[in-house]
């Protein structure tokens, strides 16, 4: 499952996905890219309720201007999900300091054979690297636009299929709306 969210003014996803047969798994990747004053928030419950689950969830954020966006995972690995794996993964990068982001990851375990891990990361774009690409001769707009480019390629390149991969990548909202 892929979730995309381009400078939305105001958006709630909440997911909620019970892995309820063995050997059943839920993988969902977030990208969320928005400026100006605009707000997401994704809300994702998954509950393991058998044996040889899996969760994998993961979201990227690039934030600019005054923009905010929250995640809040919740896994629940319940007594029966034995050798379940549930893993949530944030990475954000703001663009200015009036960005901010909020990630509260939560695992809910009640049995002891399982894998389990959940991780954030937010931080700003790395000054040595756009000082590299400007000393190559690349502008610092464009350098900036490199960078976030390379961020958003794990998100893109998971989409197996290429004309839908095409198509997310060249999207302009103001032609749909």
């Amino acid at each position: 499952m892929y979730v995309f969210e381009f400078s939305s003014q105001k958006s709630l996803n909440n997911v909620s996905t019970i892995l309820d047969y063995e050997n059943s798994s839920f993988t969902m990747n977030i990208l969320v890219n928005i400026k100006n004053k605009s707000f997401v928030e994704n809300i994702i419950h998954t509950i393991h309720q058998n044996e040889n689950t899996t969760s994998n969830i993961k979201i990227k954020h690039i934030l600019k201007d005054k923009s905010k966006s929250s995640f809040k995972p919740l896994s629940v690995v319940q007594n029966k999900a034995i050798n379940a794996q549930a893993y949530q993964y944030s990475q954000a990068i703001l663009c200015n300091d009036g960005a901010n982001v909020v990630v509260e990851p939560h695992l809910e375990i009640q049995v002891d054979e399982l894998k389990a891990a959940h991780g954030s990361s937010i931080g700003f774009l790395d000054k040595n690297a756009l000082y590299y690409l400007q000393s190559r001769g690349i502008s610092l707009i464009q350098a900036k636009e490199l960078l976030l480019k390379a961020f958003e390629n794990e998100i893109y390149d998971s989409i197996s299929l290429q004309n839908i991969k095409d198509f997310i990548k060249n999207f302009k909202r103001s032609a749909y709306v």
